[in-house]
């Protein structure tokens, strides 16, 4: 996730002990993440031995997960279906400025699919990066910061319905005036529906930077 909850909640000046709103705000994070990576083209937390698949007579792969530390081995399935083949002896250079494994020569026919292995991404929020490693940037962390603070602050104008899960959650939709009038309901579930609600203009600025390329 591009960041936590006590982070997020001491943004919002909500304390620690409050907990009323801990399921929803989770809920946001998880949402926000998505709609980032969505926007980006890409996967920003960092995988070890991450798979990348593309067409097998490419010359530039660019990966889904970047920054690239390192790539371990391509493999190809060739026409007909079958088991991947390991290969061997590929020439390959990483353009960190580009994101992009650069290959010496195509792997295969262009209706054939191949495969490369590799390590990339960041490391997220509440995880200490190691010698070769790359953080999230603190912008990205502030930027889905500042579009989760808005989805919450406004969630009774921007279409927010019920229903998804958690003990608190009928609380939360009588907070929320969405409990039918008189209702004694005590249990429940609890959904997050958003209808219509774009990327602020700011965070829709920092994440330019961070678009992947697909041509």
């Amino acid at each position: 996730m591009l960041t936590q909850l006590p982070t997020l909640k001491a943004r919002l000046g909500i304390p620690a002990y409050e907990i009323g709103h801990d399921a929803l705000l989770a809920d946001l994070i998880r949402f926000v993440t998505a709609r980032f990576e969505l926007e980006c083209h890409r996967r920003f937390a960092r995988r070890e031995n991450a798979s990348y698949d593309f067409r097998a007579d490419a010359l530039d792969v660019r990966v889904d997960r970047y920054p690239i530390e390192s790539v371990s081995g391509f493999l190809l399935r060739r026409a007909g279906g079958g088991d991947w083949e390991t290969l061997a002896e590929i020439t390959a250079q990483i353009s960190v400025a580009e994101a992009v494994i650069e290959l010496g020569r195509p792997l295969g026919q262009p209706h054939e699919k191949a495969r490369v292995i590799y390590t990339g991404g960041y490391v997220l929020p509440g995880n200490t990066p190691a010698a070769g490693q790359t953080a999230l940037p603190d912008e990205l962390e502030q930027a889905a910061i500042e579009q989760i603070t808005y989805l919450f602050e406004n969630r009774n104008r921007l279409g927010l319905v019920s229903v998804g899960g958690g003990s608190g959650a009928i609380d939360i939709l009588r907070d929320l005036n969405l409990l039918p009038p008189g209702t004694s309901q005590t249990s429940g579930t609890v959904w997050f529906k958003y209808a219509q609600v774009d990327l602020l203009p700011s965070v829709r600025l920092i994440l330019r930077h961070y678009t992947r390329l697909l041509w």
